[in-house]
């Protein structure tokens, strides 16, 4: 197995933020072992150009499929914090898909969402 996790950006941004996972080195397979490690999975995004920022929210399905009506809020982020987001949602078990999108949300209430990435846990 070359690696314990894969992901793909699928869909255009439509001007949103960009979402993108750290560099490898946050999944680990150790060597001799038949199964994977997480050591923080870190997801990083652009910032927001809008002058009324609120929050950014990163949002997640539990499989294969973006779903907005089955999407969760799984980690919050002020606008002066780091543009990251250290979670571990959904990839539990061997074979579990999730999607997951930032969203920058604005003190007048409007939000705008990056393209859906899907990670599969292989």
């Amino acid at each position: 197995m070359a690696g314990c996790f894969r992901h793909t950006l699928r869909g255009a941004s439509d001007g949103g933020p960009k979402l993108r996972v750290s560099p490898g080195a946050n999944f680990l397979q150790p060597s001799g072992l038949g199964r994977c490690l997480i050591i923080s999975p870190i997801w990083y995004y652009e910032a927001s150009p809008a002058p009324d920022l609120k929050e950014y929210q990163l949002r997640g399905v539990i499989g294969e499929e973006w779903d907005e009506d089955d999407a969760v809020t799984v980690a919050t982020n002020g606008p002066g914090a780091p543009r990251e987001f250290a979670v571990n949602f959904g990839l539990t078990q061997p074979g579990t898909s999730i999607v997951l999108k930032v969203y920058v949300i604005t003190e007048a209430g409007r939000e705008r969402g990056s393209a859906p990435m899907r990670v599969d846990r292989v």
